[in-house]
């Protein structure tokens, strides 16, 4: 599902008569390659075994990784030159498949297994995975060196690799495989470059706030959201722990920590940067009802309350595409 969401953005994107429209999508390909390389390798059961899983471990995994280092790098020879950059652009071109050369030949993996929390994971009887810190955080300099270097304005390229980053350090604290972690959530980034895109071709963007989303756009609730521990899957904490008193509070100030070492704007300067570009919010009426919320409870940056049908008016035109997040 990640992956098929990714690359049916990056498909739209590549037909698009703009240069850095075609570069995010051969990056978000590169990026998200890897979901598709584990849907394989689910295919092969719940508990992935066999000739299947070490040919696809040995084989299609270690190029899965270099294709996220290449996609970035080679995507952006869609709107600059590889000549007057080559010596940087090669550099990181070798770095890239260094990195995982090394990594094959280090951790010599002949499997792929299933981690306690339900994730795939390298695995090697003689050289068990063990990801340093610092190892992890080069591989998120080489996949985001491109966009630092060669996209400006800078704070846009900068706000691209935050989100990366910031997922990168949420699944390396909560989860026992980081990476195939991060794989899942980068590739709904697809969602970020489709908006960003749009409005740098001056098409029109809309976000329609329904239900449990209309906490994102009130006023007094907008900078105290909490990330849920409890019946929230990517947290991978049991519900008897989730549960215990003071569990959210600690989950969500460590969100917060990671967010403003990134130095990502709050969700109120988010809605203001949204509202500058000219995307439309709207609130569903139908929410707003259940919740006994009124307009003017809602940040000035939505437009107005509207039922569904009314939003699917809106998007009912030729050309509209509409993305569910």
């Amino acid at each position: 599902m990640a992956g098929g969401c990714a690359y049916g953005v990056s498909a739209y994107l590549l037909r698009r008569d703009n240069p850095r429209l075609k570069w995010g999508a051969v990056a978000l390909m590169g990026i998200t390659g890897m979901q598709w390389v584990e849907a394989l390798l689910w295919l092969d059961g719940p508990k992935p075994h066999g000739v299947v899983n070490q040919l696809l471990t040995v084989g299609l995994i270690p190029l899965a990784l270099l294709v996220q280092a290449w996609g970035p790098l080679f995507g952006s020879t869609f709107e600059l030159p590889v000549r007057p950059r080559r010596w940087p652009f090669f550099a990181l071109l070798i770095v890239g498949l260094t990195f995982v050369v090394l990594a094959r030949g280090v951790m010599q993996p002949t499997h792929t297994q299933v981690t306690p929390q339900g994730h795939l994971n390298w695995w090697s009887p003689l050289n068990p995975p063990v990801y340093p810190p610092w190892a992890y955080g080069l591989w998120g300099v080489v996949i985001g060196a491109p966009f630092l270097l060669w996209w400006r304005p800078f704070w846009q390229a900068l706000l691209i690799v935050s989100w990366g980053w910031f997922w990168a350090t949420v699944s390396f604290i909560f989860a026992d495989s980081a990476a195939s972690h991060w794989c899942f959530f980068v590739s709904f980034y697809a969602a970020f470059v489709l908006a960003n895109g749009a409005r740098m071709e001056g098409i029109e963007a809309e976000i329609f706030f329904t239900f449990f989303g209309l906490e994102a756009i009130h006023k007094e609730k907008l900078e105290h959201l909490h990330v849920a521990t409890v019946g929230n899957p990517a947290m991978h904490i049991p519900t008897l722990i989730g549960g215990l008193p003071g569990m959210e509070s600690l989950a969500t100030n460590m969100m917060k920590k990671e967010m403003e070492k990134l130095d990502l704007p709050g969700v109120e300067e988010f809605i203001d940067i949204l509202d500058a570009s000219g995307v439309k919010m709207w609130a569903c009426k139908l929410a707003m009802d259940m919740f006994h919320y009124k307009k003017e409870d809602l940040h000035p940056a939505v437009s107005e309350v509207i039922t569904v049908g009314d939003f699917y008016k809106k998007g009912s035109g030729l050309g509209t595409h509409m993305l569910f997040i």
